[in-house]
């Protein structure tokens, strides 16, 4: 800890400049949001006086911050507040996905400071902690290549501070994404290097894991550019590092793998942020901007040549923020406020051919000059070190010859898919800035090592001279400038657009009169640094001991950056936020009395209620400003009026040129009620308007012909196949003066896969038309509506929001629950909106936006994730486990029973999330046929393996030289009964076929089929895990079931995607179990040498005749345990099935913690049978006690939380009867875990037999129950009779163990933890109902203190378990043994 407690200093220390930048908008009061630009738009410029907001805006180019990233993040807490995701958007556009736009960076980690901080304070936060990353990330890069700490310290304040950062804070998701590129390079950087994490071992595994979540942060952090950027440098990088590692070691294989951890880092990484990227990707091909921009077009958007003068002065060509110039001459600050001669009001500096935030290019002077320094400096240092000053220095020329347009852009723009797309040459800038931080670094430590160099001296000295000869030129200037101005004024006039900005060359020359002074100074600053690099003085140590210049240095950065950004973002009054104009309340109003309607502008000068502005009011206007815009609306608005604003991203009001426009059918169907504008409307009732409000900012129109949100119209089958054909467009159509219909009164159908189709559509005809009917919108969502619709007559019912996968639709006849819905098709009607047909009747329909891109991306993120912990868990795990472990019982034990248990929840948690997006998909009725279909399958699977795993544990783990005599012969076996059961099989499918009515269904018997196919690799596999299991390496099968499960769930997600559904999940299955079998195949070779063996005859009757019993007992067990869904299927039907195996997967994933115990413990207590019964005994009461004191709380909390949990898992549909289900069976866990540990010890005791007899009397409980009170109680009495046949089974196990280790005196064992579960459940009771996120968490810590208080544990057994706990509490518990 001491030794990097210099860099922990530094770290924090890179938060004191950003906080310093931004303390108006973090300490101040004040908030980062640009509010006084929202005031130069009707309504709120009438009220600007009033409000008390400034006539000049402080910074006018930054009002993408107010209109976008303000409105989004309201949304996102509104929705978060109603409990919703915020997956679509109605307030603009007619609706559009939202979270898959991504540039609201909504899943971003760091946004969370929106939603628990004011949003007016919590921008300034945010930016700081972005710049503060940023610098925080650069100083870990250069110290991860080898810099000194005081040379990453001007790295880091020279990349968190530079211009690029500091004026692009109005973007947020931008500053987020580009912060992490550092980091992304350095563990491509320790990944080639292999850098050891711990014990000087050569690590991978963790920089992986690290560079993959970084790439997902700046995924999440949602500009799409910078993140493609990132790609493109990382890529770069890793080339030129494998290369440059090749050359020197001269060894492929090595420079392959590590190319091919890069991938896997890269491919874990877009992942992980897949919840983003997927669906981001999906709107992207459907957006506006998806044709290409020509590569001169493209070249159009870098920085002009002339930009080259920001590198050196900032403000050369002005600043948007600059409303002032100290006048040189008289030294007053005197305010720009000039007419130019066009007209145009003049109040800032602003001149630029690129706007100021595009151009943000300065980095500052001295860092200018040590990156130089770094670059060409001479090093003894570097002979065997990796080229990174030739790595970096290549990738700022590349990068700086993008961002000028120049012809290497050609490379981007022809060789990068979509990079043509983008039309931001002048972001790459941005690497840029990362090249010179870096390189700067290297030119401190270059100064360091050189401070007897003469070549100082000269750098220095020089610089120093252009700094004195630049101070002294302005003194020049200004004492003669009378002699000087016909230059000056040759500069100004000839300087494009100086003039546009000052209205005299005086002025111009005083304006720039500072900026070069500010050039002077800090390039005599930077000479001076350099001249005292030759200096011995040095740091305290307690702060990294490095030079004092080096110190001075940073210092000097600092200043110059602060100083060239200070100002420029606003620090605006948050209460100028508060203000809502009259006009907006108004319709605000409307919108509450009336339900949904949009309204749109007419623009006649002062862009009334401007784009985005009435987002956070929850009004819906067809206007946007937004990079994310469906085609399909950009098209239809086209239709309407041209949208020329289209190349600035937005979609246009009604210009007062063309307020014919108005008259557009089009807009009526869009369900334009109101039209606002800031005058008058000539001839308003000729277009059909009303004026129903005015006041002195605007005046609003009712347009009397809008059409409702939701309305009816007859349905007419216009389309017929036609091999080859594609139907026309709504464009097309209704363009057409062939069209002759009114589009008001006719359903005109689209297509959007028309290129796939082969489908003539006749058009509507005047013959077809009819009056829209209304429907009534009883509940209007982001992602789900609902309308009650009543026909007389087959029909469309037209919801008049834009059409987009993923939405689906609900039909249930009106009055009835969820439970009577069936779907519909969502069609793409008029051009841009949703459309679904009924039948005659009275109906509600509900639409949801469920779509897949989000639940793929979801469950890829997730996946993702869990693939990253599976690998930190086995990279963990091979660090820290030692053979020596081997040694003690106790560690043996846990070693064998707590890793798979991790494991294999860890599985579970994989399958609920794959289970969370399944049981979506099929539905409660084929979610049952699947879950009958395994069922079967386990019987089958348990008569195939015929309790041979279990004897050959317990058999090798006696001896285990016999291992591959076993195995094989077993394999054999298993092979043999999988043949004999196909006709078992075949006879349980014809009698349930001929004995039940209904049938069942062909994709369960396909299903069923499918599955048993499985069972060739599965049985197998099978036998392989019980012999690691015998070998007390229990870990080995665990790690390789997540694998499986990983290939399990992918490959059923990309079944059901494809539609296969239920045959699909079994039909996958078989690839799984290949995979199981291979892999566990290849890890068992050292522990059976050869697998072959010669038959043994005698062995295989000997194993027969032990296991069948072992096998009668399990297919018994499973019986017992699953025959209610075989019942429950033939008495209650597939969707009641559906619903109760969303509790049966809770309790599955909990029985695994006591199948993997009792699986661990059996090697052990079959020795113990043998050799030791007062150690068998006492095993069995710990186990017994541990396992029901984790049952008794969990079974007491899931009572509370089963309608959650299931709600979480299955959704609506599963309701309540998967959570009644689950809140009672529950309660059979601390009596089933019981009866996990007891079965095993029977089998220890070689009881078998006396075992069968018990399963048989549990069975025929569980079944004549079932059939009694199935067509009753339905799954209510399923769950109640799990239950008692727990209690059955618990009976005559108890009496069966007492014969072979006398009475157990379960009483005694067991009160404590009873008792502590009753005061669990009462704290519960009293706190659920008033705060239920406070009781679930200290409900837990009363169980625990009531637990500890009633001492649970003899000495005896506090002393077994105290060398398994960790450091303190294995104190405690060892203290507290030798007290009692």
């Amino acid at each position: 800890m001491r030794k990097i407690t210099p860099d922990l200093l530094l770290l924090a220390g890179l938060l004191i400049l950003p906080l310093i930048l931004f303390a108006p908008v973090t300490l101040g009061g004040k908030t980062l949001i640009p509010a006084d630009n929202l005031y130069q738009y009707e309504p709120w410029l009438s009220a600007r006086e009033a409000v008390g907001v400034p006539e000049i805006p402080h910074n006018a180019l930054l009002s993408d911050l107010v209109l976008q990233n303000f409105q989004w993040k309201t949304f996102i807490r509104d929705s978060i507040r109603q409990g919703t995701i915020p997956l679509w958007q109605t307030e603009q556009f007619a609706g559009t996905p939202f979270l898959a736009a991504g540039q609201h960076a909504a899943l971003y980690p760091f946004s969370v400071l929106f939603l628990i901080l004011p949003l007016p304070a919590a921008y300034g936060w945010f930016t700081v902690s972005q710049l503060w990353l940023a610098g925080a990330l650069m100083y870990l890069f250069a110290r991860g290549i080898g810099r000194s700490r005081i040379a990453a310290l001007v790295a880091g304040v020279a990349y968190q501070l530079s211009a690029f950062f500091v004026v692009s804070a109005v973007f947020p998701m931008m500053i987020a994404g580009a912060a992490w590129l550092p980091l992304l390079l350095l563990m491509i950087e320790f990944v080639i290097r292999q850098r050891p994490l711990r014990a000087g071992r050569p690590a991978s595994v963790p920089w992986i894991a690290i560079g993959a979540l970084a790439l997902m942060m700046n995924i999440f952090a949602g500009h799409v550019e910078i993140t493609y950027y990132t790609l493109i440098v990382m890529a770069y990088y890793a080339a030129a590092r494998l290369i440059a590692q090749w050359w020197r070691a001269r060894d492929w294989r090595f420079t392959l793998r590590r190319g091919a951890y890069l991938l896997a880092m890269v491919a874990l990484g877009l992942g992980l942020g897949a919840a983003q990227f997927i669906p981001l990707y999906e709107l992207g091909t459907r957006n506006f901007r998806e044709d290409a921009a020509d590569f001169s077009t493209v070249q159009s958007y870098a920085l002009p040549a002339r930009h080259v003068l920001k590198f050196l002065m900032p403000d050369a060509f002005g600043n948007p923020a600059d409303h002032t110039i100290r006048n040189v001459f008289t030294g007053e600050r005197e305010p720009l406020d000039w007419t130019h001669d066009d007209g145009a009001r003049v109040t800032d500096t602003a001149f630029g051919i690129k706007n100021y935030v595009e151009g943000g290019v300065y980095l500052g002077i001295l860092t200018m000059a040590l990156a130089a320094i770094g670059l060409f400096a001479p090093r003894r240092d570097e002979q065997d070190t990796p080229p990174y000053r030739a790595i970096l220095g290549l990738l700022a020329l590349v990068a700086l010859t993008f961002a000028f347009g120049l012809p290497t852009y050609a490379v981007l723009y022809y060789a990068f898919p979509n990079i043509n797309q983008l039309h931001t040459p002048f972001r790459w800038v941005w690497p840029v800035t990362f090249c010179v931080a870096a390189l700067a670094a290297f030119g401190v430590d270059a100064l360091a090592q050189a401070r007897r160099a003469r070549w100082t001296v000269w750098v220095g000295g020089a610089l120093a001279a252009v700094g004195a000869a630049i101070l002294g030129g302005l003194l020049v200037s200004r004492v003669a400038y009378d002699t000087f101005a016909p230059l000056i004024e040759r500069v100004f006039t000839g300087l494009a657009g100086a003039s546009s900005a000052f209205p005299d060359a005086r002025t111009f020359y005083s304006y720039q009169f500072w900026n070069a002074l500010a050039l002077g100074v800090f390039t005599l600053a930077a000479g001076g640094v350099i001249l005292l690099s030759r200096s011995g003085v040095r740091l305290p140590r307690r702060v990294g001991g490095g030079p004092l210049w080096g110190g001075l240095a940073a210092l000097v950065i600092a200043a110059d950056l602060l100083i060239a950004g200070w100002g420029f973002n606003p620090a605006a009054d948050p209460a100028w936020l508060d203000y809502t104009p009259a006009s907006v309340q108004w319709l605000r109003d409307r919108m509450a009395e009336d339900g949904p309607f949009r309204y749109t502008t007419l623009d006649q000068g002062q862009r009334p209620l401007h784009a985005n502005s009435t987002w956070r009011y929850s009004l819906h206007d067809v206007r946007g400003y937004d990079s994310m815009i469906p085609r399909q609306y950009t098209e239809y608005m086209g239709l309407i009026a041209p949208q020329g604003g289209l190349l600035h991203n937005r979609v246009d009001p009604i210009g007062a040129d063309n307020a014919g426009a108005l008259a557009s059918p089009l807009l009526d169907l869009l369900n334009v009620r109101y039209v606002v504008s800031d005058g008058p409307i000539e001839d308003a009732e000729a277009l059909g308007y009303t004026e129903v409000y005015a006041d002195e900012a605007v005046t609003i129109y009712e347009n009397a012909d809008a059409l409702p949100r939701a309305y009816t119209l007859p349905y007419y089958d216009l389309t017929q196949e036609v091999c080859g054909a594609v139907p026309d467009s709504f464009a097309t159509i209704v363009t057409s003066a062939e069209f002759e219909a009114d589009p008001r009164r006719v359903v005109i159908e689209g297509f959007p896969n028309a290129e796939t189709c082969e489908i003539a559509y006749d058009w509507p005809t005047p013959e077809h038309e009819a009056d829209p009917q209304p429907a009534a919108i009883t509940s209007y969502g982001a992602i789900e509506v609902m309308v009650d619709a009543e026909v007389t007559q087959e029909s469309w019912l037209v919801l008049a929001d834009s059409y987009y996968p993923g939405w689906r639709a609900f039909v249930r006849p009106q009055g009835a629950g969820e439970d009577a819905e069936d779907a519909l098709d969502v069609h793409l009607v008029n051009g841009n909106f949703r459309g679904v047909r009924l039948e005659p009747g009275e109906w509600t329909v509900r639409f949801r936006f469920s779509p897949p891109s989000f639940q793929i991306g979801a469950f890829a993120s997730f996946l993702s994730g869990m693939l990253v912990i599976f690998l930190l868990m086995l990279w963990g795990w091979r660090q820290v486990y030692r053979a020596d472990y081997e040694a003690d019982s106790a560690r043996r034990i846990a070693k064998n029973s707590l890793a798979p248990i991790i494991l294999n929840l860890f599985n579970r948690g994989i399958d609920f999330a794959f289970a969370f997006i399944m049981l979506r998909i099929l539905g409660p009725k084929d979610a049952g046929i699947y879950y009958y279909a395994i069922v079967v399958f386990g019987w089958f699977d348990i008569l195939t393996n015929f309790g041979l795993n279990t004897l050959l544990t317990r058999e090798v783990a006696r001896d285990r030289d016999a291992a591959g005599r076993y195995l094989f012969n077993s394999t054999v076996l298993r092979l043999a009964l999988t043949v004999i059961g196909v006709p078992l099989l075949v006879g349980f499918l014809l009698i349930r076929q001929n004995t039940v009515t209904p049938e069942l269904e062909p994709q369960a018997i396909l299903a069923i089929g499918l599955l048993y196919v499985a069972l060739l690799p599965g049985t197998i596999s099978t036998g392989l895990t019980a012999l690691f299991y015998a070998f007390e390496r229990a870990e080995y099968p665990a790690v390789i079931t997540t694998v499986s499960t990983i290939v399990k769930v992918t490959l059923g997600l990309a079944t059901l995607l494809l539609g296969w559904g239920v045959p699909g999940l079994a039909g996958g299955a078989i690839a799984t179990n290949i995979v199981t079998l291979g892999v566990l195949t290849w890890l068992a070779r050292p522990l059976i040498g050869r697998f072959m063996q010669p038959l043994d005859a005698r062995l295989m009757r000997h194993m027969l005749g032990e296991s069948w019993p072992l096998m009668i007992n399990h297919l018994l067990a499973t019986i017992f345990f699953k025959i209610d869904v075989v019942l429950m299927e033939a008495i209650n039907g597939n969707v009641v099935v559906g619903q109760y195996s969303t509790a049966y997967k809770w309790l599955d994933a909990l029985n695994i913690i006591p199948a993997y115990l009792t699986m661990a413990l059996l090697p052990v207590m079959a020795r113990q049978a043998h050799d030791d019964r007062p150690g068998l005994r006492r095993n069995v009461t710990l186990a017994v006690k541990l396992l029901v004191m984790i049952a008794l709380p969990v079974a007491v909390a899931t009572t509370f939380l089963a309608e959650p949990l299931i709600r979480l898992l299955g959704g609506a549909e599963y309701l309540p009867a998967g959570g009644v289900a689950l809140q009672i069976m529950i309660w059979s866990i601390p009596i089933g875990w019981i009866n996990s540990v007891t079965n095993y010890v029977i089998v220890a005791l070689d009881r078998q037999r006396t075992l069968t007899l018990a399963f048989i009397i549990g069975v025929a409980f569980n079944l004549s129950a079932n059939l009694i009170f199935l067509p009753a109680y339905s799954y209510r009495a399923a769950a109640v009779i799990t239950i008692l046949s727990e209690l059955t089974l618990l009976i005559a196990f108890t009496w069966i163990i007492r014969q072979e280790l006398g009475e157990m005196g379960w009483q005694r064992t067991l009160w404590r933890p009873a008792v502590a579960a009753l005061v669990m459940g009462a704290a519960l009771v009293l706190l659920w109902p008033v705060a239920p996120l406070a009781g679930l968490v200290i409900a837990p810590l009363v169980y625990g203190v009531a637990l500890l208080a009633l001492r649970p544990f003899p000495p005896e057994e506090l002393a077994r378990i105290a060398p398994l706990l960790p450091g303190r509490l294995r104190r405690w518990a060892g203290r507290a043994a030798v007290s009692d």
